[in-house]
């Protein structure tokens, strides 16, 4: 049965402020379909983690999310795998899936190629806010997981035509990075060597324009240029940046 507009705007800004979990998503038909159950009175993440949700979401890196919050890298790294294992997600790449259709970009002028990234003070806004707004043409109805209400999402994919910049074995190491896989697995699964997916992974993201896993990501499933991290707030006080994790 198909809700109200009102009542899918409200499940969509309870995902994003962690009230509603995700209990599976696929696409079909050209449309993302996410499966959401309400997990209760209380929110599934703390307001740090959901702070920390939005800005990975915008490709920001854990250093940056760091400065921005005043703590610690690992702090910010632990706070991450804690949030996406709350909302029902296994990997920091599968922020852009969900939400990439919803983050929001400057306009382009008519003289510019790609989108223009948000100020940092303009991200902090959004971020504070709502990070995700609700995709366009997304339809809801109410379903059922495991016998108890849930509601199902859905939303056009935006369609990629790699064709013209990757080549069939890029398009294939692609794909691999999208599913979650290290390069070294990508290397065994292809017969390759580490080093030869190393380049494949450094061609694909020149060519792309990404910097990261997560870029290619929101390159991908959001159909659009991802915003390039920007300086953390100044005048914050600089942690020491301990082990990089999740770039």
């Amino acid at each position: 049965m198909t809700i109200r507009s009102t009542e899918l705007r409200t499940a969509w800004r309870e995902l994003g402020a962690g009230r509603m979990a995700i209990v599976d998503f696929y696409d079909r038909a050209g449309r993302r379909y996410v499966l959401l159950r309400r997990a209760g009175a209380r929110p599934l993440v703390t307001e740090r983690q959901r702070l920390v949700i939005g800005y990975r979401a915008y490709c920001q890196t854990l250093a940056t999310i760091a400065a921005e919050l005043d703590v610690s890298v690992p702090t910010i790294a632990n706070e991450l795998a804690v949030a996406l294992h709350k909302i029902g997600l296994a990997y920091d790449t599968e922020l852009p899936r969900i939400f990439g259709t919803g983050l929001k970009l400057l306009p382009t002028s008519a003289t510019q190629r790609t989108p223009r990234a948000l100020s940092m003070n303009r991200l902090r806004r959004e971020v504070a806010r709502a990070p995700f707004s609700v995709p366009r043409g997304i339809r809801a109805e109410r379903a059922a997981h495991r016998g108890k209400p849930a509601v199902r999402v859905s939303f056009p994919v935006p369609k990629v035509n790699w064709s013209e910049s990757l080549t069939s074995a890029e398009k294939d190491v692609a794909d691999d990075i999208l599913a979650g896989l290290p390069n070294v697995a990508i290397g065994r699964k292809r017969g390759s060597s580490v080093r030869t997916v190393v380049n494949q992974v450094a061609s694909i993201f020149k060519k792309v324009g990404a910097h990261s896993r997560l870029e290619l990501c929101l390159v991908v499933y959001a159909g659009r240029t991802p915003p390039a991290s920007t300086d953390a707030r100044r005048g914050r006080r600089t942690r020491s940046p301990g082990r990089r994790r999740h770039s």
